[in-house]
């Protein structure tokens, strides 16, 4: 790395240095999330979690692990603090992210504690760039409860298959209602739109389904637009995780490989990445309970009530691993 032939003993002064050899994969990682301009990051020895809400009823983290790093060097137990995204974004990319074989923009990411800059060192072609960007004291953020113990159905898909039927589908419609059973249609995706209503089935044993696990009959409804932001991610990814709970809850994990590392393994149940594996984004969304399927949908969301469990700050509960990146959505079934 070149930042790394670089005088090593300006890093005493920091409580956190952490480097990769191209800035693009820290970047994607953070456009995948960036739907509001502030991000908190949370640092500790696993790794570093980036945390973006909007009006405390959508969350994102972003999860990546110490061992993504080149280096990564923390000397206290939690290090906080808030920067402006779409500024860090803008300074990630300041060479124009060149997309030449072998030419990468490096980094060195450095901060000294609180009241003090996040400081990001770029180097491409031998030309550095320091740019020093504000930090913020974090906001007090929200927790949901999503735990993998209460999931009721579980299916995994190859990103493909989810796509095509994202496009068959009729996407004005206001909802999309998910219907997924031990029997017959197995996992269905309807819309109900301008068009009339569409469905697109899958069979438990169709090549497109890498794992199916159900073990009772549930149909809900999930608003386009919880969905839509994480749609991104979709294009990047090759596999696709769903789950629900016993209220509906839908969580929903894209996995993502970068061209230069192993594509994505599965290690028997739960499915895992491979170490070298880079993204995870996980959807979660509460559930409306359709009256029938030829009903108009008009009500929505109730915000979640008592959702005071904290979702832990350990990857290895994720059942994607290594580094991810999940959504959230505080609302219960009606």
């Amino acid at each position: 790395m070149p930042l790394s032939t670089q005088s090593q003993s300006g890093n005493d002064e920091y409580i956190l240095v952490a480097s990769l050899d191209n800035a693009r994969n820290l970047s994607n990682i953070l456009k995948a999330i960036s739907f509001k301009d502030h991000a908190i990051f949370n640092v500790t020895q696993n790794g570093l979690k980036v945390t973006i809400e909007d009006s405390k009823c959508l969350q994102a983290n972003a999860f990546i692990q110490a061992d993504i790093f080149q280096e990564f060097t923390l000397k206290e137990d939690v290090v906080g603090f808030q920067v402006n995204l779409t500024v860090l974004l803008d300074c990630l990319t300041i060479f124009g992210g060149s997309t030449v074989p072998g030419v990468n923009t490096a980094l060195r990411m450095c901060y000294n504690g609180y009241g003090y800059p996040l400081t990001l060192f770029l180097e491409e072609g031998g030309v550095v760039t320091v740019c020093k960007i504000n930090t913020q004291e974090p906001e007090e953020l929200i927790d949901f409860d999503f735990c993998s113990t209460n999931v009721t159905n579980k299916v995994i898909l190859q990103s493909d298959s989810l796509k095509e039927a994202f496009s068959e589908l009729d996407m004005t419609s206001e909802v999309l209602q998910l219907t997924m059973s031990p029997s017959h249609p197995y996992f269905r995706l309807s819309t109900f739109g301008n068009s009339g209503n569409a469905h697109y089935d899958y069979p438990k044993d169709s090549d497109m389904m890498e794992l199916f696990q159900c073990t009772k009959t549930q149909t809900n409804r999930y608003k386009m637009s919880l969905l839509k932001p994480s749609t991104k991610a979709l294009a990047l990814s090759c596999k696709v995780s769903v789950r629900t709970d016993g209220r509906g809850f839908l969580s929903l994990q894209y996995l993502s490989s970068r061209p230069s590392m192993a594509c994505c393994q599965k290690r028997g149940f739960p499915m895992r990445m491979s170490p070298t594996s880079p993204l995870v984004i996980q959807t979660r969304a509460g559930a409306e309970r359709p009256r029938s399927a030829q009903d108009p949908v008009t009500s929505a969301l109730r915000p979640a009530e008592g959702s005071n469990v904290a979702h832990p700050f350990n990857y290895g509960q994720s059942k994607f691993s290594d580094l991810g990146v999940w959504w959230r959505r505080a609302s219960l079934a009606l």
